[in-house]
């Protein structure tokens, strides 16, 4: 009788590792009870598997990735709104600063001032 192997995790030898099932199962079930932002990026740390692999786990298992819930940076909203101690303050605008205007509207404004100074002579 052959000795069996234990595994916890990948076989190592030449190529691809190969997982066992009860790791895939454990990592999709990590996957499930976190849905944070970088849950799949977690679990590739936490397992020692590569994120595409983790990837592939997901949509091989037919599942979604899950989503954070909205809103669940503490404090901030999706439109720039902070709330402190029950307060809303909404972020103020900045103003744009004019830029040079190009030499082609400058051209085009001069001729349009000169027009406007011959029609005013005429006058």
């Amino acid at each position: 009788m052959a000795a069996e192997k234990k595994t916890k995790g990948a076989k190592k030898g030449k190529g691809r590792p190969t997982y066992t099932e009860e790791l895939k199962q454990e990592v999709l079930a990590f996957i499930q009870e976190n849905p944070v932002r970088g849950v799949l990026k977690q679990a590739a740390a936490k397992f020692k598997i590569s994120y595409p692999t983790v990837n592939n786990w997901i949509k091989g298992s037919g599942a979604k990735k899950p989503k954070a819930p909205r809103g669940a940076k503490a404090g901030k909203t999706a439109s720039g709104i902070v709330t402190i101690n029950g307060v809303k303050y909404a972020p103020v605008a900045k103003a744009a600063k004019p830029g040079k205007p190009s030499k082609g509207l400058l051209k085009s404004l001069n001729a349009i001032e000169k027009a406007l100074a011959s029609i005013r002579k005429s006058l």
